[in-house]
This record gives structure tokens, C-alpha cells and sequence, in this order.
């Protein structure tokens, strides 16, 4: 069965091994998104059915093959192309919390201070953040930099609405 409901909660994803990149910008705009590259199809269907998660893949056979419960055939090549997929086709641009996730392990991020930055980045750092995030799984630290302008340049390419977060 395709995945053909809409709703207004936050959805949550279970990408396959083809959705890798894909997986790690949903995560940057706050998708709870598991990525496991290592799981076979048959596991994976289990799991996303178990977590009640859409499963995203673009392997066509999946589907008619695994029978997951919820399931989207993304038709995008590139990763950019598939953002805009996604967002559109799951109005992603009414529920995204950009930043609010661990972009690595999916958990959500949490504020730190000053001192525990320091403790965590490199001593060597000629200008170290003031305040910033960071994932109480496993540790790494975010902050807004230089960066979170390039990468907000990139959401906005998957909708219009993310242009006005820059």
C-alpha cells in the first residue's frame, strides 16, 4: 500500500540504504528519520511498521515485495530533487524544526553552554562558539556558524517556505 495521507502532525521516516544523503537532510530540518544502510528489506519493513514510520525508498520491488504498511516510492535521483519530492508531497514545510536534530544519530539536540562547547571542540578552535546543541547520544556539537547560511541556502532550494527561515 503507497502512503497517501495528510496530516498535519510531524511525519516520521525510515529510509532505506538508497536514501542516505536524503535521510541526513530530513534530520537537518528535524524529522525524527532512522537510516540503517545495513538492514535488508525485510527487516526494515518490520521495523518502520513496528515504529509506525513511513518507509522511503526507491527500490520499485519493495513495496509489492516487503508490503510495509506505509510506504513512498521516491522518484527523485539526487538528493535535492528528492527534498523537493518530500517536502511537497508531505507538506513538510508546515512541521520542519530545522537544526533540532542530530543530523548523524537522529536524536534531538539539546542546549548547551559556553564551557561544555569548550569541553567538546577542539582546543585549537581560534574562535570558539558561545552557545550551541549538542546530541546527548552521541556527543556532537552544533552550533551557528558560518555554515547554517549555506545550509539554509540549500533548504530554501527544497521550497519557498524554508527561504524565509535564512
Amino acid at each position: 500500500m503507497i502512503y497517501n495521507e495528510c496530516t498535519t502532525q510531524a511525519p516520521r521516516f525510515y529510509c532505506d540504504a538508497m536514501l542516505g544523503g536524503t535521510a541526513r537532510w530530513l534530520r537537518l530540518l528535524g524529522f525524527d528519520t532512522r537510516f540503517h544502510p545495513s538492514i535488508d528489506d525485510k527487516v526494515l519493513a518490520q521495523h518502520a511498521n513496528l515504529e509506525q514510520r513511513i518507509l522511503l525508498t526507491r527500490d520499485k520491488r519493495l513495496p509489492d515485495e516487503q508490503r510495509p504498511d506505509r510506504v513512498y516510492l521516491v522518484l527523485g535521483n539526487k538528493v535535492d530533487e528528492q527534498m523537493r519530492e518530500l517536502v511537497t508531497r508531505f507538506h513538510l514545510n508546515l512541521t520542519a524544526t530545522p537544526f533540532s536534530r542530530c543530523s548523524c544519530c537522529n536524536q534531538r539536540l539539546r542546549p548547551c553552554s559556553p564551557e561544555e562547547m569548550k569541553l567538546k571542540l577542539p582546543a585549537d578552535m581560534t574562535s570558539p562558539p558561545q552557545a550551541g546543541f549538542i546530541c546527548p547520544a552521541c556527543g556532537r556539537c552544533y552550533w551557528m556558524g558560518s555554515h547554517v547560511a549555506r545550509i539554509r541556502q540549500r533548504m530554501a532550494g527544497f521550497s519557498d517556505a524554508f527561504a524565509m527561515e535564512s
